[in-house]
């Protein structure tokens, strides 16, 4: 086998000059493509020693570096930058499958069933065992609830009972199943639809006390007894307190995956529905104006839903007493469901202030 002779020093010098002088024309060219090539060289080496996640992880993050370039067509593209996320307010919260339960919305009304009395544009839900003609015969005569022209003295009191009552976190067709709906945060509960109620009403020239205090808590048993007290207190102070209105939210379990929310579409935005309850007492509840209390939810029931139709719930009329014997001017409100969000129930107490206010300005009853 014949030996090949190596090239003289002579020759290799001249040759390492030439592809030096190559290199420093065309590195400008070879410089991207080469440092491409250590970048992928790099990183697939890296890929090697990463577990399954850690790979789907990087392959999706470099999946546009990784892409071959078509020999004649442009470059592949890159997926838009994604938008910035919604404020965290507004944000879905992710739900494990095993926690996951479903929201219904729906907007809840009356029916032309014995169950339900009309009365202007307000619908009653009867729960009594009066008739229909009875409970028209009862709301012939005007709600006398009304203000005392120049007080300056507080003559309506917002409290809760249940104050710790709250809302689920966003607008979703889902819920955590371990949600408890309860918060002691009075930003987050129903103390912050009571703050934009007396908010929006002392924009409207009236004066208001709004309590806070958590009855609920530490323990649910007794609020209603602990509640009475605190409106007791106030009425020793301020012999001017006329109405009050005990702030609350409702409940609608279907079952313990299964929730809804009422709501109606005011302007374009949704408000939580307002049911207001009232009370019926056959002889036994110690509540000998209830009649006052039930055309007063029957009157306002009426002016909120002549101006925003599918704002209100019929009128829970029953054999309750809750905090009725307070004073003929006192109702129970439940803004919303615990499916609803505090933003929706706020927005309604922003509605209503209005209606209310002149209601209870001038006594007036729409019919």
């Amino acid at each position: 086998m014949k030996k090949r002779s190596s090239p003289s020093p002579l020759l290799r010098g001249g040759l390492m000059l030439l592809a030096a002088a190559a290199i420093a024309v065309l590195w400008p060219r070879l410089e991207p493509m080469a440092a491409g090539l250590l970048q992928k060289a790099a990183l697939f080496t890296t890929v090697l020693d990463m577990p399954t996640g850690a790979l789907e992880a990087l392959r999706e993050r470099y999946a546009a570096e990784l892409l071959p370039e078509a020999p004649d067509g442009p470059a592949p593209q890159q997926e838009p930058e994604p938008e910035d996320p919604p404020p965290a307010e507004q944000q879905t919260p992710e739900i494990p499958e095993e926690y996951r339960g479903t929201v219904t919305e729906l907007t809840m009304t009356g029916d032309d069933s014995p169950a339900y009395v009309r009365w202007g544009s307000a619908w009653i839900r009867n729960y009594t065992g009066l008739t229909a003609q009875q409970i028209q015969k009862i709301l012939e005569t005007p709600s006398s609830v009304k203000l005392q022209e120049r007080c300056a003295a507080p003559q309506i009191l917002l409290f809760h009972t249940h104050t710790t009552e709250s809302y689920e976190p966003c607008d979703s067709a889902f819920f955590d199943t371990r949600n408890t709906w309860r918060d002691q945060d009075n930003r987050n509960n129903m103390a912050a639809v009571g703050a934009v109620l007396a908010e929006e009403l002392e924009g409207c020239g009236l004066a208001v006390l709004h309590d806070t205090t958590q009855h609920d808590n530490p323990a649910y048993t007794g609020a209603y007894l602990r509640s009475t007290q605190t409106i007791k207190s106030y009425q020793q102070q301020y012999g001017s307190l006329r109405v009050l209105l005990d702030i609350h939210r409702d409940a609608i379990l279907y079952s313990d995956t299964s929730i809804a929310k009422t709501t109606a579409l005011i302007d374009g935005k949704k408000a939580a529905q307002l049911m207001i309850i009232a009370p019926y007492d056959d002889g036994t509840l110690g509540i000998p104006n209830w009649r006052e209390n039930f055309r007063f939810a029957v009157a306002l029931t009426d002016a909120i839903e002549s101006a925003y139709p599918g704002l209100t719930r019929p009128v829970f009329f029953c054999s309750r007493s809750y905090n009725f014997a307070c004073s003929d001017g006192a109702l129970l409100l439940e803004f919303g469901t615990n499916g609803n969000t505090l933003e929706e129930a706020q927005y309604t107490a922003r509605l209503i202030a209005p209606i209310l206010a002149a209601m209870l300005q001038d006594g007036t009853e729409r019919k």
